[in-house]
């Protein structure tokens, strides 16, 4: 079968033309860009994430139970596919105990891969997931902390996604170090602790 353009792509609201446009394009044009969200708590009520310490070796370890998620939102109607990184720093990873022959970059490049895989299945754009560092938390050096969000910036260079989604909570300062990192990139999206116009003005 031929694809038009304007043809949507079985079982979601994406036409062809739409999957071929950005982030900044889409919202360029004023479309409505809806996210996914919630794969640590949904993996952990499916048993395949350890309450406490939510960090993603499932992607690693249980690679089919990520993919059918990512399905589960696709078809849901989300345009934006996150990467199944959230707690992928080498310091988290290593406060949870949880594994230990399993690294950062191993869980970032096959979340990279399983994310654009199915965002391909139906026009959606790929959000590298950056989260918060406990090294902030536990009073780490600004160079310190910086470094870990490199490091996992160099890991998703590697790798096809579209945006970087850097999601850091614990406060301003904490925020502003990751922003200094990934400065240089087009669009960042962030999680907004208080309000997007105090997140605007900080």
């Amino acid at each position: 079968m031929k694809y038009q353009r304007s043809t949507p792509i079985s079982g979601t609201n994406t036409t062809f033309e739409q999957c071929l446009n950005g982030i900044l394009e889409r919202l360029d044009a004023g479309e409505v860009v809806v996210g996914d969200g919630g794969y640590v708590m949904q993996l952990e009520r499916r048993g395949y994430v350890k309450a406490g310490h939510w960090t993603p070796e499932a992607a690693v370890e249980h690679p089919e139970a990520v993919r059918q998620l990512h399905r589960e939102f696709l078809r849901a109607g989300a345009d934006v596919i996150q990467t199944f990184t959230f707690y992928c720093s080498e310091d988290k990873l290593e406060l949870s105990g949880n594994v230990t022959d399993i690294s950062g970059a191993q869980i970032n490049d096959a979340a990279c891969d399983m994310a654009r895989e199915v965002a391909d299945e139906g026009g959606a754009l790929v959000a590298g997931g950056v989260s918060q560092t406990p090294l902030y938390a536990n009073k780490g050096s600004e160079s310190d902390v910086k470094a870990i969000f490199k490091k996992q910036l160099d890991d998703f260079l590697k790798k096809d996604i579209d945006f970087f989604m850097v999601e850091v909570r614990s406060s301003e300062q904490h925020q502003i170090l990751a922003f200094q990192v990934f400065v240089f990139t087009d669009i960042v999206g962030i999680n907004c602790h208080l309000d997007p116009l105090t997140c605007v003005r900080q």
